[in-house]
């Protein structure tokens, strides 16, 4: 998979707590900060960027049934764990890359970073598989576009070619929920590096 308003956490009003537990889906991502061109794209061919998703590298997709586990302080207790036992590092996405050709994305230069994040993760919640174990091994990747045309799609290639690379620091993971009617929403960040995380 591939959110820009916050949700209130469910230690506030009684009213946020609800609106949280009636949420379905949610990941844990990377959000991609100062990357305007990839935003400007995005909003024009990535569908779920139209849900709310910001530019982002998906480190699990999906994460746990909230309507089911809810934000406990359990689950946000062993999710900051998780994370926080990843040291901050920086990213270079350097060149456009495809999945057929539907999905126009860019690649880091080092995934591997990325795949330790998500292995982390994995290693404190096993019941969770990288897209319902759809896809063989971990391809960390932004997406530009998903939607349109082919025609659209290498436009939107031929104008982020100039914009790359796209680098930034990975200090915060965050994780993003989804609620009726479908848009998605961050609901919390964790640092990375910082054993005392819980509210990053």
């Amino acid at each position: 998979m591939d959110i820009k308003s916050d949700i209130a956490p469910s230690s506030c009003a009684r009213d946020d707590r609800r609106k949280v537990e009636e949420m379905k889906r949610s990941a844990i991502i990377v959000e991609l900060a100062h990357v305007g061109a990839l935003s400007d794209l995005r909003d024009l061919h990535a569908q779920d960027a139209r849900l709310g998703v910001p530019p982002h590298i998906t480190v699990l997709f999906p994460f746990v049934d909230l309507e089911a586990d809810g934000l406990t302080p359990s689950l946000r207790s062993r999710l900051a764990r998780a994370i926080s036992g990843v040291t901050p590092f920086e990213y270079r996405l350097t060149d456009t890359r495809w999945f057929g050709d539907t999905v126009l994305w860019l690649a880091p230069d080092d995934p591997e970073p990325f795949r330790r994040l998500t292995r982390a993760v994995l290693a404190e919640f096993p019941g969770c598989r990288p897209y319902d174990g759809a896809h063989d091994g971990l391809m960390p990747h932004a997406t530009v576009g998903d939607s349109g045309s082919l025609a659209a799609l290498r436009r939107a290639e031929e104008q982020i070619l100039p914009a790359l690379p796209l680098c930034g620091m990975v200090a915060h993971a965050a994780l993003i929920v989804e609620a009726d009617p479908g848009t998605w929403r961050r609901a919390e960040r964790f640092a990375l590096g910082r054993a005392d995380n819980l509210n990053g």
